[in-house]
């Protein structure tokens, strides 16, 4: 069988070529990477990459990749994660004082919901997960944007003509569904 770097495959001249496009395609990798992390999309990768986690045994890598991903990027699918991952490790109690923490800087519907299936199955005091929902509920009023680009979901309370995000022209449309206070 031959190899990638058999010297069948390629001629002499041609090796060293290939070691020096071999940063280059790192570099071009990073980029991608890079470039789907910052407009979201990575998260769709997550479900993926967790089961690979699961596969090689290595949850603490997994708990360590979730924990600098929830420190980098703002939205919920990190923190939902990893609360998941908690839920497993230390059990339901932590991993739902874990998500009420998360959920009073970074407030959200999912996370909401998430919080209120802990809470019943660890069935802790609705006192305290009331005032959390009602702190939580209360800063989504706040940040709910009443438009979204339909080209990369960047939110906002007033309208642009031209999104922040992607730069692209009258991708930015009034959200119709959601009640703005």
């Amino acid at each position: 069988m031959i190899g990638l770097w058999s010297s069948e495959l390629w001629p002499h001249w041609l090796r060293p070529f290939w070691l020096l496009a071999l940063p280059l395609l790192g570099w071009l990798l990073w980029q991608l990477w890079h470039r789907e992390k910052r407009s979201g999309r990575w998260q769709l990768l997550l479900p993926a990459l967790m089961q690979n986690y699961r596969k090689v045994g290595d949850l603490a890598g997994a708990r360590a990749f979730l924990s600098e991903m929830t420190e980098h990027y703002r939205g919920i699918a990190p923190v939902l994660a990893l609360t998941r991952l908690m839920e497993e490790q230390e059990g339901v109690a932590p991993a739902r004082a874990y998500l009420g923490r998360q959920l009073k800087d970074r407030p959200s519907v999912r996370g909401e919901s998430a919080l209120i299936d802990l809470t019943l199955a660890e069935g802790a005091d609705s006192t305290a997960t009331l005032h959390d929902l009602k702190h939580i509920t209360d800063q989504l009023l706040v940040r709910n944007p009443a438009y979204r680009c339909t080209r990369c979901g960047f939110g906002a309370r007033t309208h642009h003509w031209q999104c922040p995000s992607c730069k692209e022209w009258g991708t930015v449309k009034p959200l119709l569904n959601y009640a703005v206070l």
